[in-house]
């Protein structure tokens, strides 16, 4: 079990409770061919088809129009697109299962009729399958919401939520168990519990990939986001715990920032300390390879502590 926390902390406080106790002890950039564009926002890697494959975030490094395209590896630290179809629209991908099926999600958007480029709306989309080549839409949460992340747990449903605005300021998590995986949708998914130990105000951040630990609770990966008086924005990859039968969540710990990776190219200027948190392979030792967007440019990985071995030992 873990301290149940009620309270959050301010950014500034977590990173420097994190340089205090950083370890980072590999790192690189991840290489695609065939991308036709910047790969960034990926997810850890799955199994598809006998093959080791990315679903990455694709697109023009002076647009916002993306597509999510899978890539297979073919060396350490290299992958190839794949001969499936590309998810246009699509952004920020995340990989779970369902009932042994693959369900791939992303924020699907919506462009102004004006074709100015200009995104107008978006929502989290799922959709579903035995492999990445017979994907069919399945769900979508609420308009207006990113950062919707699914696990089946104990034949249920677990869902992760981030609301926007009003109480919720710039974002906050919510929290849902539903008993019929099927009964998912942008309806359902607003009666989502919210918790207010996260974020402080005018900071926010969500959950990326969620994992079963071997005690039952949920380790939760993420991202937790400020933005500086110079309008310069700030994210840093973060993992809490999570009891889904009592709700009770972990503090947050930062568990990577930008300075850790190798050197890189940004998208813009603003975005250059920027991590969006992918996914997360642990391995038998203590340590894990956590997956990453960097600075929406690029993808790397880093083998850092595990982050979720203290929620099950503890």
């Amino acid at each position: 079990m873990f301290n149940i926390c009620e309270t959050p902390a301010p950014v500034k406080e977590l990173l420097a409770e994190y340089r205090e106790r950083r370890k980072i002890y590999r790192t690189d950039k991840i290489a695609f061919e065939g991308a036709e564009g910047d790969v960034y926002n990926i997810s850890a890697p799955f199994a598809d088809r006998g093959e080791t494959v990315i679903a990455g975030r694709v697109e023009r490094r002076d647009s916002e129009i993306s597509c999510v395209r899978f890539f297979r590896r073919t060396a350490a630290g290299r992958y190839a697109a794949t001969v499936a179809r590309a998810l246009v629209r699509l952004q920020d991908p995340c990989v779970a299962r369902l009932g042994g099926a693959l369900l791939i999600g992303g924020t699907q958007i919506d462009t102004s009729p004006a074709d100015d480029g200009q995104i107008v709306g978006w929502r989290t989309a799922y959709l579903k399958g035995p492999d990445t080549e017979s994907l069919q839409f399945w769900r979508v949460g609420p308009h207006f919401m990113k950062d919707v992340r699914l696990l089946e747990y104990k034949k249920r449903l677990l869902v992760f939520t981030r609301p926007q605005g009003g109480a919720h300021g710039v974002g906050k998590i919510g929290t849902l168990l539903l008993d019929d995986p099927e009964d998912f949708n942008h309806i359902s998914a607003e009666r989502a519990k919210i918790h207010r130990s996260h974020f402080v105000d005018g900071e926010w951040g969500g959950a990326n990939e969620l994992h079963i630990l071997k005690n039952g609770l949920i380790g939760v990966l993420g991202h937790i986001a400020c933005m500086h008086a110079d309008k310069s924005k700030h994210y840093y990859s973060m993992a809490f715990g999570f009891d889904p039968e009592t709700q009770a969540c972990s503090r947050v710990k930062i568990i990577c920032e930008r300075r850790d990776l190798k050197e890189g190219a940004a998208k813009r200027p603003d975005l250059t300390d920027v991590l969006f948190t992918g996914g997360l392979l642990r391995g038998g030792d203590g340590t894990a390879e956590l997956y990453t967007g960097v600075s929406d440019a690029e993808a790397h990985y880093a083998v850092i502590d595990d982050p979720f071995r203290e929620y099950e030992l503890g």
